[in-house]
């Protein structure tokens, strides 16, 4: 039979574990990414072509869901020139690389 003391201090025991348990995963828990970051492009970033490209291409830190139009590309006057027909590069959704076409031609 146990006593109330010894009752009160399994209950400390147990409260302790699971403290030093919740401090744990506080302390070495890794950071959590809600969104895919922006990792590379083609044309990369601030890169001036001599031609323009038929496709932008973008690589992400994760895949990526195309329904909800990934890409967007603006000129330098800031008008659309992409034909919002984004797509997972080969095709592949598991992918992280997505691209889309632009209009031709179009002027900056």
């Amino acid at each position: 039979m146990m006593t109330a003391a010894r009752t009160h201090a399994l209950s400390r025991r147990f409260a302790s574990v699971w403290m030093l348990a919740l401090l744990c995963l506080v302390v070495f828990a890794g950071p959590v990414q809600a969104h895919a970051a922006l990792t590379e492009t083609s044309p990369g970033f601030d890169e001036v072509v001599d031609e323009q490209p038929k496709r932008v291409v973008a690589n992400f830190s994760e895949p990526v869901e195309i329904n909800f139009g990934v890409l967007r590309v603006f000129d330098s006057s800031g008008e659309r020139v992409d034909t919002d027909d984004s797509d997972h590069v080969e095709g592949d959704s598991a992918t992280s690389a997505a691209f889309c076409c632009l209009r031709a031609p179009f002027s900056s």
